[in-house]
């Protein structure tokens, strides 16, 4: 169901979110556009919890902050169906990211997460990159248009020397300068079998 750009809003998330709580053959959701807030993803996050079929949800664009990433995060530690998650463009920053650290620890399905321009910074990425080195299953992660630096680089590039999943990794406009793209390029050798 492709829902992008209309009037959701908060109140709309509650009632899909209603909806998603019995659903049995809806695996898509694309929410992208619409202003659902802290809120609405508080709902959503209700009926993920619960969701035996939703694989991908699109909520890029819908002004959820980081307590709605913390919402999310709480449902997402539970879930066992939901593959691909999309939470772009949402200002999480590094409370949304270190809410979302601790889901990815345990989740044992995520393999896709999209955290493109939220406003993640050095604090945010160790977080997410701590989570990297027990992740067993996240092989995509989009983390361009942040600003993660040289010192999430360095965090990084110690994460990579443990993980052995993570295949695809987008860090473009992050303000990584050259001595910490070459530690990642030498932490980019114990990926390779």
């Amino acid at each position: 169901m492709n829902l992008t750009r209309n009037n959701i809003g908060a109140s709309g998330a509650a009632s899909l979110s209603d909806a998603i709580k019995i659903n049995v053959v809806l695996t898509n959701l694309n929410l992208s556009g619409n202003n659902i807030g802290a809120s609405g993803a508080a709902s959503l996050s209700d009926a993920i919890e619960v969701n035996i079929v939703l694989t991908n949800l699109n909520l890029a664009e819908t002004n959820i902050g980081a307590s709605g990433a913390a919402s999310l995060s709480d449902a997402i530690k539970g879930n066992t169906v939901l593959t691909d998650l999309d939470l772009s463009w949402n200002k999480i920053g590094d409370a949304g990211a270190a809410s979302l650290s601790n889901a990815i620890k345990v989740n044992t399905v995520l393999t896709t997460l999209d955290l493109r321009r939220n406003n993640i910074e050095v604090s945010g990425a160790a977080f997410l990159f701590d989570a990297i080195k027990v992740n067993t299953v996240l092989t995509n992660l989009d983390l361009s248009w942040n600003n993660i630096g040289d010192a999430g680089a360095a965090f990084l590039s110690d994460a990579m020397k443990v993980n052995t999943v993570l295949t695809n990794l987008n860090l473009s406009w992050n303000n990584i300068g050259v001595s910490d793209a070459a530690s990642l390029s030498d932490a980019s050798q114990y990926c390779i079998d």
